[in-house]
Formats: structure tokens, C-alpha cells, sequence
């Protein structure tokens, strides 16, 4: 159709053929497009169903797999839950068991105590009863000695002499190792029973003039006589009781010269297999200490286990700030155990022990008891701030601040090692170069005693 003709068609009847046929093309080349279009998408979608497919036939071998695992995990919950319910159930009634037995026990300790202490009773009634026998063959055996010096005595003195001769004989019969002894061991024993009673009234006046004082390799060599193993643990064992009854503590001083202070209510004689010795609570390691006999040297009762009164610390307060200075002083010099009530920089105070104390060396790492002790404190080589401890179940060393100590008293004791006995006769001697007088005689003194 010709350009005119198409005039002539918008002309009269007001059609734009051209335009038409333009958007005509137009279209079908958006239908060509929108046809590849489908045609991809439909490839697309047949890709993605096909992996969806073989993804669901996976998944549910997998699900099934899960299941059956998930199913064995149930079980197996099921059955530990049984044998948990079954072992909570076993352990009750073996607790139950075990709250009888302790209870039964602790009724058994209970009675086994009052036969303890019935016992020391009857032991302390019989050694009572024992002394009082050998003050009678004392005084029988004096007077035989007299009459025997009487040449010229009636008969009836005579019949007099056989009678108590007689009763000398009962009685030391008492004291002889086994029956059917000859008249000479008889009479050897009769001398050492009285030897015995010379070396124990003997070690009695020592004990009278040291208050209370018990020295026990003293009173085996006074009468200049071996004294053996049952003896002398029966001599120990008396010694206690008498201890034990009148006193609340007991110092036992050790050979070394190092002192311990025993609670008397659990202070006894202890008796192995191979040794023994005494044992109880020690109230300034806080533990149940066991000496040998060989160890013990001395044995002292005490009402407290403090020397002197408590102190109370305020360093703001001029008398108070002396008073422990001079206390604390005391203490490292002469070894004594310190008791303070400690607050700490968590707000907490509590009660402690220190022992092997010394003011705080300029070292980080020391050993207690400490070596240099006397040297760094005349060098002045200390921090008189803080104070340097060993404390009950813990080894090592630890620092306190002087400051943070609320209140404080020292122990009845001499409480050191060997090495700390070195250390003080070195500060004796450091003492005396230095021209400290007072300082070695306290020191001196301590050793001397």
C-alpha cells in the first residue's frame, strides 16, 4: 500500500496504519523473547525438579536413618534412667547402713572413753595405793634396821623382828618378778624396791620445787640405777594422770630444747609396736603430734597456754602501738608462737597461729626458721611494717600486715627447729660484736633454759 494510500486511510477514517503495524513487530518480537524466555525457564524448572527429587529420595533414606538412631539414643536413656533410679535406691540404703554403724561406733567411743577415764581412776587409786605400800616397807625396813642393832633384846622383841620380817617379805613379794625367787633375790629385790621409792620420792621434791615439773632421764638416773622399758613407761604414765588431772595444758619440752603445748583431755601415753611415747592435740601446730620417749625431756602443767594478757592493737593509740611493738619484739627473739585475730584486705578476720614468726626480710623467697634473722634486724635489712609466718597446715611462708592485726598474745613456748637454735647462738654472738648486751643475755638466757 502506498504512502498515499495510507494518508488517505488517517485521513478518513482516522487510522494510523504505519503505527500499528510498527507496534505490530514490536509485539511479536516480545512474544519471540517471552516464548526463549519460557522455553529456559521450563529447563530451569525440570533441572531443579529433577534435584529436588533426588534430594528428597536422599533425605529420606537420611530421616529414616535418624530415626532409627534417635529410637537407640531413647532406649538407651531409658535404661540408664532405670540404673540410675536402681544405684539412687542402693546408695540410700547403704547410707542408711552407714549412719547405723557410725552411730553404733559413736556409742562404742562413748563407752570406751568412761572405761578410759574409769580406768585412769582406778590406775591413779592404785598407784596411790602402791605408794602408800612402799612408804609401809620404808618404814618396816627402818625399823628391822634398828632392832637388828639391839643385841640385847628380850624374846619378845625378837618374835616382834620375825613378824615383820615376815611382813616385809609379803610386801615386797608384791613388788618380785615371779614366785619361787630365793631369799637373796628376795633381798636384792627389797633393795631395789627401795632404791625405786628413793629415785621417785627424789623426782617428786624436783617436781614440788618446779611446779609441777617432770623430768623424767632425770628420775632414771638419780639413785644411779637402770630403770627398764615397763618402768619407765608406768612412771610416764603416772606422771600424766597427775599432770592431766590437775592442769588443762601440758608444755612438753623436747630434747632439742623445742617446746610443745598439749590439750591435757587428749594427752596420753601412746604404745606401738616398736616404740612409744606420748601423744595428743598440740594447740600451736593445731594437729595430733606423736613424740617418742627418747624425745621428751621435760613435762610441765599449765592453766593457760599464754604468756601474759591479750593485746589490743591500735596503732593509733600511743600505749596500745608500744605495747605490740614491744610484745611483737619479745616474740621473734625469743621464739615465741604468736595467737592474732587477722583482718584481711577481703574484710574478713580470723583467728590464727603463727610460728617461726620474724619481721618481713628484704628477700621475697626465705625459709623459716629464718636464717639471717639477728643479722638483718641490727642491719635494720626489715620491713618493721609486716610481719613474716608459717601458719597450722600450710608450709609456707606468708605475710601479714602490722597494721591489720586486731588483737594478739603469745604463746607459752620456745617453739623452734635446730636451725633456729644455730640461728640464735649466731645472733648471741652478733649481739655481743655489736655491743647489744641486753639483747644477748635475753638470749643467752633462753638457750639456758
Amino acid at each position: 500500500m502506498g504512502k498515499l494510500a495510507l494518508k488517505i486511510y488517517k485521513t478518513l477514517y482516522g487510522l494510523d496504519i504505519e503505527a500499528q503495524n510498527i507496534e505490530l513487530v514490536r509485539l511479536r518480537l516480545e512474544n519471540k523473547r517471552l516464548s526463549e524466555l519460557l522455553r529456559s525457564t521450563s529447563r530451569e524448572y525440570n533441572s531443579l525438579n529433577d534435584k529436588y527429587k533426588k534430594a528428597k529420595e536422599k533425605n529420606s533414606g537420611d530421616y529414616d536413618l535418624i530415626a532409627n538412631e534417635l529410637q537407640s539414643y531413647k532406649d538407651k536413656y531409658e535404661s540408664l534412667l532405670t540404673e540410675k533410679n536402681a544405684l539412687e535406691e542402693s546408695h540410700k540404703t547403704d547410707i542408711e547402713k552407714l549412719q547405723n554403724e557410725i552411730s553404733n561406733i559413736s556409742l562404742t567411743l562413748e563407752k570406751q572413753v568412761r572405761e578410759i577415764d574409769d580406768l585412769r581412776n582406778e590406775n591413779a587409786a592404785t598407784c596411790i595405793e602402791r605408794d602408800n605400800l612402799k612408804d609401809e616397807l620404808k618404814s618396816l625396813k627402818e625399823h628391822l634396821a634398828n632392832t637388828e642393832k639391839k643385841e640385847e633384846a628380850p624374846e619378845t622383841e625378837k618374835e616382834d623382828t620375825e613378824e615383820d620380817v615376815e611382813t616385809i617379805n609379803v610386801i615386797s613379794s608384791e613388788y618380785s618378778p615371779a614366785e619361787g625367787v630365793s631369799a637373796a633375790e628376795e633381798e636384792k629385790t627389797i633393795e631395789e624396791t627401795e632404791e625405786t621409792v628413793i629415785c621417785e620420792e627424789t623426782s617428786s621434791e624436783s617436781i614440788d620445787e618446779t611446779e609441777d615439773t617432770v623430768q623424767p632421764e632425770e628420775a632414771e638416773t638419780t639413785s644411779g640405777i637402770e630403770i627398764d622399758e615397763e618402768t619407765k613407761k608406768e612412771m610416764m604414765q603416772n606422771e600424766i594422770v597427775a599432770l592431766t588431772q590437775k592442769f588443762k595444758f601440758i608444755r612438753v619440752t623436747t630434747a632439742i630444747g623445742n617446746q610443745y603445748i598439749y590439750q591435757s583431755k587428749y594427752f596420753q601415753l601412746r604404745t606401738g609396736l616398736f616404740d612409744w611415747g606420748i601423744e595428743g592435740k598440740e594447740i600451736i601446730t593445731d594437729d595430733n603430734l606423736y613424740l617418742e620417749n627418747q624425745m621428751v625431756s621435760k613435762m610441765e602443767g599449765l592453766e593457760s597456754p599464754f604468756d601474759g594478757e591479750e593485746i589490743t592493737c591500735d596503732l593509733n593509740d600511743e600505749e596500745s602501738a608500744n605495747a605490740i611493738a614491744e610484745s611483737l619484739l619479745t616474740a621473734i627473739c625469743t621464739y615465741q608462737p604468736i595467737q592474732v585475730n587477722y583482718h584481711d584486705k577481703n574484710g574478713r578476720t580470723t583467728l590464727k597461729n603463727l610460728y617461726h614468726v620474724t619481721f618481713k626480710p628484704m628477700e621475697n623467697k626465705i625459709r623459716l626458721p629464718y636464717r639471717d634473722l639477728f643479722r638483718d634486724m641490727l642491719e635494720e635489712k626489715i620491713d618493721t611494717e609486716q610481719i613474716t609466718a608459717q601458719c597450722p597446715h600450710n608450709n609456707d611462708p606468708r605475710n601479714f600486715a602490722i597494721s591489720q592485726i586486731l588483737t594478739l598474745r603469745r604463746f607459752n613456748a620456745f617453739f623452734t627447729t635446730p636451725e633456729g637454735i644455730e640461728t640464735m647462738k649466731e645472733g648471741i654472738k652478733i649481739a655481743k660484736e655489736a655491743e647489744q648486751t641486753e639483747l644477748a643475755d635475753l638470749l643467752s638466757c633462753k638457750l639456758q633454759v
